[in-house]
């Protein structure tokens, strides 16, 4: 129990459990108050005489390498939690089940995105939900002939409003549409590392990825119904040179890298609408990968060349 003593609202309470079980955990948070001003939020959702909050989440493992679990959150009114420092722009309602192995991967949610703030109508309707975003990924090792990967990814979004256009320094960008869109990816690749000499590594990779979509054509901003089958070859072979010099118990790794990359098609926007890959990512994980884009929505096209490097370096102090 957490009581707080505010000296214009009044007497803030919370109160939190915590329950352990053999299988996981649930916790349930309750947070409420009688505002004694409410007038401090004149013009504003706070503006009310009761506020309050339930929040819960829980992480279950019922079966070996099964999670699942949920996150829940209601509220008097969506800028409650802002108001009071529980939270900051947006919540997420949730519930999942995932299956993790060495080889593979599967993952299940049912998504709902919670707009927290003042400007609460437009906002709210202009977020998302995922009705389900599904997810797999199969490794299969041919030991001395490669490896062979499978992904599918199935997601079905509903947005009920146009998120844009907004302006920044007079360029219009749309962050999602007005609409109800299917839209799924099945990728197969198939790579296999060779040692050449001098310790080069070369990596060869053959691939294709399909996409289908459909999108209801709702939004004034994109006439429709649009419907989308596309099947994208991808080919590339990456080149590496580790090398590892030893000074003690200092290690250092140098590896200069070098790629050349063909993706197959015509057009980036591979899911009608974006909705997951606005950004283009550019970190140490997916420096070198073949499409860095952050959701599937676009991918990489065409044909380029990254030339780059790795530096590592373990001391002997730890760092």
């Amino acid at each position: 129990l957490t009581p707080t003593l505010l000296t214009r609202q009044g007497f803030l309470m919370q109160a939190d459990w915590t329950h352990r079980l053999p299988l996981g955990e649930y916790n349930v948070s309750v947070s409420g108050l009688y505002q004694l001003d409410p007038s401090a939020f004149a013009g504003k959702p706070g503006d009310r005489d009761w506020r309050g909050a339930i929040q819960t989440t829980g992480e279950f493992v019922p079966f070996e390498d099964w999670t699942t679990g949920w996150s829940y959150t209601a509220f008097s009114d969506t800028a409650y939690l802002p108001d009071y420092g529980y939270a900051t722009d947006y919540t997420i309602n949730e519930i999942y089940a995932t299956y993790l192995t060495r080889d593979t991967y599967f993952d299940i949610r049912a998504r709902q995105y919670l707009y927290l703030g003042d400007d609460t109508l437009l906002h709210q309707l202009r977020q998302a939900a995922t009705l389900p975003d599904a997810e797999a990924v199969q490794y299969v090792n041919l030991d001395d002939y490669g490896q062979l990967r499978f992904s599918a990814n199935v997601e079905n979004i509903y947005r009920a409003m146009d998120a844009g256009p907004v302006f920044f320094n007079g360029v219009p960008y749309i962050f999602g549409v007005e609409e109800q869109k299917i839209h799924g990816a099945f990728e197969a690749s198939w790579q296999r590392q060779l040692v050449l000499p001098a310790g080069v590594l070369a990596t060869p990779y053959l691939g294709l990825r399909v996409d289908a979509g459909y999108y209801d054509g709702a939004s004034a901003l994109l006439a429709g119904p649009i419907s989308l089958f596309e099947a994208t070859p991808i080919a590339a072979i990456d080149f590496r040179w580790p090398l590892v010099a030893n000074a003690g118990y200092d290690s250092h790794l140098f590896e200069p890298v070098a790629q050349v990359v063909y993706r197959g098609s015509s057009t980036t926007l591979a899911g009608i609408t974006n909705d997951n890959a606005q950004s283009f990512v550019f970190d140490d994980t997916l420096l070198f990968s073949y499409d860095r884009f952050s959701g599937k929505d676009r991918q990489e096209t065409g044909f380029r060349a990254n030339f780059g490097g790795r530096y590592l370096a373990n001391f002997d102090d730890g760092s």
